[in-house]
């Protein structure tokens, strides 16, 4: 198999006169004479990467493609790199035990110039999106247990203020008390709302 998918690849590419993306390999590949797919599991490979490929030009284009009637596979050459496009192939097909991708042989591992496990890292594509979003939010939640902490700290700030305050009012009237003993009989007395006398201090 291995043999075959590189003939195609070289063959594709002395045609084309450029290289030849995982895609171009798999579809020349697992296509008969007919131009039908040789299963349904190849079929299936193949119309998710289409797929991928037209959302993939639609988003580089903002607006998506003027000219409707033009095949994803010529539009995306144009603005899609080689190494773009293997890497959304990847994304579509399956992979055996040993991380091997479906339908292209050994291709995937000249592909990958010495990293190690291309197949495992692009497949965990949407799992790494979906942990940077996780972050994101633990992060806002972060932020504003620190905004509420602060918030906290400035009340018990203002709290501690007013007890101060409290403190001081009690020892002045403490004071009082002893200096003049007329203001102790008169707070020692029941208040009387309809009183408006006011104690003397001779």
């Amino acid at each position: 198999m291995r043999g075959i998918v590189s003939q195609a690849k070289k063959k594709g590419e002395e045609e084309l006169g450029r290289p030849f993306s995982f895609g171009e390999v798999f579809v020349r590949t697992h296509t008969s004479k007919d131009g039908t797919f040789v299963d349904k599991k190849a079929k299936q490979v193949a119309d998710e990467y289409d797929k991928r490929l037209a959302e993939a030009i639609e988003q580089q284009a903002g607006d998506g493609a003027d000219d409707q009637d033009i095949s994803s596979e010529i539009s995306t050459q144009q603005t899609l790199t080689i190494e773009e496009k293997n890497n959304i192939f990847l994304q579509c097909t399956e992979f055996d035990q040993k991380g091997n991708p479906f339908g292209i042989g050994g291709l995937s591992q000249k592909f990958n110039k010495g990293k190690k496990k291309i197949s495992y890292e692009t497949s965990h594509v949407p799992e790494l999106a979906e942990m940077q979003e996780e972050l994101k939010s633990a992060r806002r939640k972060l932020a504003e247990h620190d905004e509420e902490n602060k918030r906290r700290d400035e009340e018990l700030k203002e709290l501690r203020q007013r007890h101060a305050r409290v403190s001081e009012l009690e020892k002045l009237l403490s004071f009082l008390k002893k200096d003049n003993p007329r203001i102790t009989a008169y707070m020692s007395q029941p208040p009387d709302l309809d009183s408006t006398q006011q104690p003397t201090m001779d």
